[in-house]
C-alpha cells in the first residue's frame, strides 16, 4: 500500500454528516419552549415560522452534539457532523480521517491536525484545499509548519491570504486540479458505507463509524472495477467520449429544469478537460478515462456554481444501448442522480 501513497503533496476537505435527530427535536437549553401540542402524540406538528435558534440558545434533545449547520447561503439549516479527510496526490487514497462537532472553525482546525504528523520532515510539503480555507491564520500556521499552502483564493469582496508567491508555481495549478479527487472518497463513505446520514447519535459513535468507513473505501479503490487503460487505449477511449453530449434525463430533476438556463450537455474536451451544465448549475470537469466492468467509463471530479454559489462534486458515464451514454452525477453535501446523454 506505502507504494501507492505520496509523501509529499496532499490535498484536505470537509463534509457534512446529517445527524440521526430531526428538527423538531431542537429545543431551547433553558427549557422555556412551548409544550407540545395535546393529542398530537410523540410526533406532533411544530410550527417553527418566525422561531430564531443558534447552537448558542438550541440544542437537539436526541441528540446534543448535532450543531445546527447549513452548507452555504440560501441553503436549508440542518442538524450535522462535520467529517473531515486527507487525501494523497498520487492515487487520491485517504490518509487520515476525522469528525467534529460542525462550525466555521472546524474545517481548518481538523485539517491543522491532520497534516502536522506529516509536516515533520526536512523536505516541505504541499497541501491543497478549497477556498473554505482561505484564511490568513489557517494559511500562517501551515508555513511555520513547512507546508507550503496550495489554497484556492477567495477574492469575494476581500483579499486572500495567497498571493502570486504561490499560485506562480506549476504545482499550485496541479494540486488545484488534483484536490477535487477527495470528492470521490467522500461520494463512497456516504453512499456505499452509508454515512450520509449516520445512524448513530453521540460525537464518540458518529466518529467511529465516520474514520472506519474509509477501511473499505481504499481497500475497494484498490481493487475496483475500474481500471487504467493500457497504453495506447487511452487516446482511443478519449476520442470515444470527445465532444458535446444532450442531458436528456435526469432522475431527481424533471426535463423542464434541465434547459432552464442552457441546453443540459455534458461535454468533453481533450484528454483531461470537459464541462457539464444543466439547470441553474454549470461545472468544469477533470476527467480520466478507462473501463468499468468492461465498459468504457469517464470518471471526473468537478467544480463550478450552483444558482451562483460555488459548487463541486463527482461523476461517472458509460456506454450504454442505443447510442446513449448513462452515469450519475454528485453534488458534494447536496443531491445525486443518475442521468441519460444522447450525442449532439
Amino acid at each position: 500500500m506505502k507504494k501507492l501513497l505520496s509523501t509529499d503533496h496532499f490535498s484536505v476537505d470537509g463534509t457534512l454528516i446529517e445527524a440521526w435527530a430531526s428538527m423538531k427535536s431542537v429545543k431551547p437549553k433553558d427549557g422555556s419552549g412551548e409544550p407540545p401540542a395535546e393529542g398530537g402524540g410523540r410526533n406532533a406538528e411544530a410550527d417553527f415560522l418566525g422561531h430564531k435558534r443558534s447552537n448558542d440558545t438550541h440544542a437537539s434533545t436526541s441528540d446534543p452534539d448535532a450543531r445546527l449547520h447549513r452548507k452555504g447561503k440560501g441553503k436549508e439549516t440542518k442538524l450535522c457532523f462535520m467529517g473531515h479527510g486527507l487525501v494523497e496526490n498520487r492515487h487520491g487514497l485517504l490518509v487520515d480521517a476525522c469528525l467534529t462537532l460542525a462550525d466555521g472553525y472546524a474545517e481548518r482546525v481538523a485539517a491543522l491536525h491532520m497534516i502536522e504528523p506529516r509536516a515533520d520532515r526536512p523536505q516541505a510539503i504541499t497541501l491543497g484545499a478549497d477556498k473554505a480555507y482561505d484564511a490568513e491564520d489557517f494559511v500562517n500556521e501551515l508555513r511555520s509548519m513547512r507546508v507550503t499552502p496550495h489554497v484556492a483564493q477567495n477574492m469575494s469582496g476581500r483579499s486572500s491570504a495567497i498571493d502570486g508567491r504561490t499560485t506562480r508555481h506549476s504545482g499550485y495549478v496541479l494540486s488545484q486540479r488534483i484536490r477535487k479527487r477527495i470528492e470521490e472518497a467522500f461520494g463512497w463513505i456516504k453512499v456505499v458505507a452509508g454515512q450520509h446520514k449516520t445512524r448513530f447519535r453521540g460525537r464518540d459513535r458518529v466518529g467511529w463509524a465516520f474514520t472506519f468507513a474509509p477501511l473499505p473505501t481504499i481497500w475497494c479503490d484498490c481493487q475496483s472495477s475500474w481500471r487504467r487503460p493500457a497504453d495506447g487505449q487511452g487516446s482511443r477511449l478519449c476520442q470515444a467520449f470527445a465532444g458535446r453530449w444532450r442531458i436528456v434525463e435526469m432522475d431527481v430533476w424533471d426535463n423542464g429544469f434541465l434547459d432552464l438556463v442552457e441546453e443540459a450537455h455534458l461535454t468533453f474536451k481533450g484528454p483531461a478537460d470537459g464541462e457539464i451544465a444543466f439547470g441553474a448549475l454549470k461545472g468544469f470537469l477533470d476527467v480520466r478515462y478507462g473501463t468499468r466492468d468492461g465498459s468504457a467509463c469517464a470518471e471526473f471530479s468537478w467544480e463550478g456554481h450552483d444558482d451562483n454559489d460555488p459548487a463541486c462534486g463527482r461523476g461517472w458515464v458509460v456506454f450504454g444501448t442505443a447510442g446513449r451514454m448513462v452515469g450519475h452525477f454528485y453534488i458534494h453535501n447536496a443531491d445525486d442522480s443518475g442521468f441519460v446523454c444522447e450525442r449532439a
